[in-house]
């Protein structure tokens, strides 16, 4: 008995294609094996409009030959029966396997592997091939998703359905006519039996794929697997695929004409002319082929989210179920002008939540770019606020993974640039500071500022040691922060720090010595006082080197990162904060 997915095959064939047609397509390959007597025929399959179930009366019956040896290499066949036209694509098999596994026919035919097919001899090698060619298809779409979404690629959930929509909209692209045949095939009466003759092919090649460990399969959702970075760095598709997507281009069109040239060019410009002139006549009724990114999603505590969705701040209740019934109370607007962060409070009867709401506007020319200019060759700041989002939903997805304290991602919408985290409530650790270092002042003592007795002194310098421990398990993540300024940093009333604002974070690569420095330099423009800051540098430094590394500590006296908070922190609280550093890494 044959696999279910080849019974499956089998019985559409015979309700699109019938005897009728069938024996028509043997007695033509019959004919070939007489004319080409030096050739085999390899493989022999029905495609087209037959076999997706949307023929006009006077649609030709597709036939994809591949011969072995054929000297013609690739070449177009008709043959008038009376009531259709047989249309043979004839190709040689190394030709063909050619652009299966490297698109060297710029998949002028591999390309027929897209759609439904129905192979009446040699149905096992055409299997193979059709494996072979989805694989492809595989890797290079997930390569443009890695390309197009670096940060988030890692956190992507991908239904199996993406890969033939993302194919068949960059097959569109640099071959308009086939956007006609996709979108027919893709009607709602035939849509579910077409997807699943197609979807045979991706699942078996999902499944080789997941066999080499380069992706995570489930059965529903594909994850991309850290192997996979390396394995398409050594294949350096990333900055070549651009270029390789104009080449298929330009190949397929010669190739389409070079297999016509059996009959005239004009008939073979006519014919090329038809298809683009339907799929302009039917572009209205038959509309778009499915966006791809209708199937990839990023998860959330409100589940999974396409990546398309748009979100929407009074919609919020209806996404997550824990606020289901609440209703909207007030917003409220936080951090500075440039910082597009909203406070949303939420009550249903006596209970009320919190919701931090971010915004992720493009930040050229104000908050960033000064900045930016300034670290060059220091520190790498991100502007785009698509990048800023990636960054920040990365980071905190990371940190929750490690066990470490991290605001809960509720919602995220990728589409509009919107995070909505649950609220720290807690204490700013710029509050905590200014406080700390109120603690001496001229005419006071220890203890005497702001009201500090000595229980409050013993409990601030506690905070710094923990804040310090705390950048250090973060580095220990390989993970980096990029802005941990004390106005970035929450103590809770349990005492556990936050890191927020990640929207400089980098997972790898970063530079920790750089989170260390803009920490311990920030900080210490808040005072004048050596004798404070000098404690301030130990209890955070202190706290560091019980989980960081030493080496850190040294780099981030380099004067590379000194320079850059030389503007705002006074010299003689630099040298201090330099030379107590000093110490407690000798």
């Amino acid at each position: 008995m044959p696999p279910r997915g080849e019974f499956f095959r089998e019985k559409h064939g015979e309700s699109l294609i019938g005897e009728e047609l069938r024996k028509a397509a043997i007695d033509f390959c019959n004919d070939i094996s007489k004319e080409y007597k030096g050739s085999s025929i390899v493989s022999a399959s029905f495609y087209g409009s037959r076999v997706s179930g949307h023929p006009r009366k006077d649609s030709d019956l597709d036939l994809l030959i591949i011969l072995e040896p054929f000297p013609r290499g690739v070449l177009y066949h008709y043959k008038d029966l009376g009531d259709f036209t047989i249309s043979a694509l004839m190709v040689d098999k190394g030709l063909f396997e050619g652009d299966v596994e490297k698109a060297q026919l710029g998949e002028f035919v591999a390309g027929r592997l897209i759609t439904p097919f129905i192979p009446f001899l040699g149905a096992e090698y055409l299997r193979l091939q059709e494996v072979k060619a989805k694989e492809r298809f595989i890797l290079e779409s997930l390569e443009s998703l890695v390309a197009s979404y670096p940060k988030i690629s890692r956190e992507l959930r991908i239904k199996p359905e993406f890969f033939i929509f993302d194919k068949m909209e960059k097959r569109s692209r640099i071959y308009p006519p086939v956007a006609y045949s996709y979108q027919k095939m893709l009607a709602e009466d035939l849509r579910k039996t077409n997807i699943a003759l197609i979807m045979e092919g991706f699942l078996e090649a999902l499944r080789k794929l997941q066999g080499q460990g380069l992706i995570g399969f489930d059965g529903e959702f594909v994850t991309i697997k850290p192997s996979l970075y390396d394995f398409l760095r050594r294949r350096r598709l990333g900055a070549l695929q651009v270029i390789k997507d104009i080449k298929k281009a330009a190949v397929g069109y010669f190739i389409h004409g070079y297999a016509g040239r059996s009959v005239s060019p004009i008939t073979v410009a006519q014919e090329f002319a038809s298809k683009i002139k339907r799929e302009i006549a039917q572009e209205e009724e038959l509309g778009k082929i499915d966006d791809p990114l209708n199937y990839l999603y990023l998860p959330s505590k409100a589940g999974l989210v396409r990546l398309s969705e748009r979100a929407y701040i009074e919609a919020l209740p209806k996404h997550i179920d824990y606020l289901k019934d609440f209703e909207i109370t007030g917003i409220r607007k936080l951090g500075t002008a440039v910082n597009f962060v909203y406070l949303l409070t939420m009550r249903r009867g006596t209970e009320e939540r919190h919701i931090a709401v971010k915004l992720f506007k493009d930040w050229h020319g104000l908050k960033w770019f000064p900045l930016a200019l300034w670290t060059l060759g220091v520190q790498k700041f991100a502007l785009r606020g698509s990048s800023r989002l990636a960054n920040e939903y990365t980071a905190l997805m990371h940190l929750r993974k490690w066990g470490l304290p991290a605001p809960e991602v509720l919602h995220v919408s990728w589409a509009n640039r919107m995070l909505f985290t649950e609220f720290i409530e807690g204490t700013n650790a710029q509050d905590l500071l200014k406080s700390f270092f109120s603690g001496e002042r001229e005419g006071k003592g220890k203890g005497e500022g702001e009201g500090e007795g000595e229980e409050g002194e013993d409990k601030l310098q506690d905070i710094l040691w923990r804040v310090g421990m705390a950048l250090a398990e973060v580095h220990e993540t390989g993970m980096v922060l990029g802005d941990p300024k004390p106005e970035n940093i929450v103590v809770d009333v349990g005492g556990n720090i936050y890191f927020l604002d990640l929207e400089q974070a980098i997972l790898e690569g970063g530079d920790p010595a750089w989170d260390l420095a803009e920490l311990l330099y920030y900080s210490g423009h808040y005072t004048f006082s050596p004798g404070r800051v000098s404690i301030l540098t130990k209890r955070l430094v202190g706290g560091y080197v019980t989980k960081g590394s030493k080496d850190i500590v040294a780099k981030a006296l380099k004067p590379k990162y000194v320079r850059v908070f030389a503007v705002i922190t006074p010299p003689h609280i630099l040298r201090t904060i330099i030379k107590q550093c000093k110490e407690i890494i000798s």
